[in-house]
């Protein structure tokens, strides 16, 4: 009767070789520990197997440190800290525990909240992505058709696109209105909202190129 086989790959024996053990005696010992580091090396890592780029890096974790890394001579650090008020970003020393700076920027701004008698009409976010990309987000609740979405600061010169959702959703028979923009020498200040009906209350995201 054949016995079922063992699912659970061996684990990576540190032991191999042992003392006065041949290479044939040991070799299926020597193909399990190739194995088990052929796996550990996929993470994070383009397989050894891969035609064109194996080996190399896909993923970079850096853990968020306390304070930043020390370098020796002929060497630099990347690192990731926790900024206040932001969340955690790239920092780089120079070598010889050189200066420290900043690589990445990420924050979300809060803007002025924006009422009409009191009464609020517009709560409005902004950020900036890689690549030169300004986001605009928030709640807007209108008190007219149409009405304007301010968006500030107006330093978008290419809107590449606008989500508007209504609060309660679509399903909920709200309309959803329809957009055009505004600018003013050539930057986008607002978005025009139109409706068939009333402008619901909803939230946006706009973002575009700076």
């Amino acid at each position: 009767m054949t016995q079922p086989t063992d699912p659970t790959p061996p684990p990576y024996n540190t032991q191999i070789p042992e003392p006065d053990t041949t290479i044939a005696n040991a070799q299926t010992l020597f193909q399990n520990n190739f194995e088990r580091l052929f796996e550990a090396f996929n993470t994070d890592h383009v397989p050894l197997i891969d035609a064109i780029n194996p080996g190399n890096h896909n993923v970079i974790q850096l853990v968020e440190l306390p304070i930043g890394e020390a370098t020796q001579s002929q060497e630099i650090a990347i690192y990731s800290k926790k900024v206040d008020g932001q969340t955690d970003q790239l920092f780089m020393r120079y070598q010889g525990n050189g200066k420290e700076f900043q690589l990445t920027q990420y924050q979300i701004y809060a803007l002025p909240i924006l009422q009409l008698n009191g009464v609020i009409y517009q709560k409005g976010y902004f950020t900036f992505l890689p690549g030169g990309i300004i986001v605009y987000f928030g709640q807007v609740i209108p008190f007219g058709n149409p009405f304007f979405i301010s968006l500030e600061p107006a330093i978008c010169g290419n809107i590449l696109g606008i989500n508007l959702c209504p609060i309660g959703g679509i399903g909920s028979g709200l309309v959803q209105s329809n957009v055009s923009l505004t600018a003013i020498n050539g930057k986008f200040n607002a978005i025009q909202l139109t409706s068939t009906s009333t402008n619901a209350n909803q939230y946006y995201i706009a973002f575009g190129n700076i």
